[in-house]
């Protein structure tokens, strides 16, 4: 069964599933840019475009006259793809936000191993698990793709009858 984005509840999410389909897309290894990496390339942005405080939400496109249009239809679309995840980030509440960015952002190149984050944070291990977890969370919460890109929700759905982790603890399923 397939649904429509609309129709589900918070409680047809697989928080766990979701969580790791998002590090997935920012998770970069020592000879593989991330896929974050590889959009804000081919949007024509930077990752230091990220660390600005100023980070901007709204789109913006370079004219191009009609001869190019077919050629710079995708980096538009890119470009969109791009601000959909600056949205994202920028609306993941600061506490949140500050572990996801100086994890995923401040550290592509895996130069600050997880404990050093946390440190540099004030935060023990657990800590920084339980944070970074739910911002995870967040920013596929916030997260508003568009329909003809490859990632159009990070949210991964649980089949029908299949119950959450919380809602088993809760109601004894």
């Amino acid at each position: 069964m397939h649904y429509k984005r609309g129709d589900l509840q918070v409680d047809d999410i697989d928080d766990k599933a979701t969580q790791e389909r998002v590090r997935s897309f920012f998770k970069t290894s020592f000879n593989k840019p991330s896929q974050f990496e590889r959009l804000v390339a081919r949007a024509g942005g930077s990752i230091s475009d990220l660390k600005s405080p100023q980070w901007s939400d709204m789109p913006s496109t370079k004219s191009v006259d009609n001869t190019q249009e077919l050629k710079h239809e995708r980096y538009m679309q890119f470009q969109d793809e791009f601000h959909a995840c600056i949205y994202a980030i920028k609306h993941i509440p600061d506490r949140y936000r500050l572990i996801f960015v100086n994890y995923y952002v401040d550290n592509i190149y895996k130069d600050k191993n997880w404990t050093d984050v946390a440190n540099s944070l004030g935060m023990s291990r657990s800590q920084a698990n339980e944070t970074m977890n739910k911002a995870l969370l967040l920013f596929a919460d916030n997260y508003h793709g568009r329909e003809d890109f490859h990632i159009k929700d990070f949210h991964v759905y649980l089949k029908p009858g299949q119950y959450s982790d919380e809602s088993r603890l809760l109601f004894g399923r």
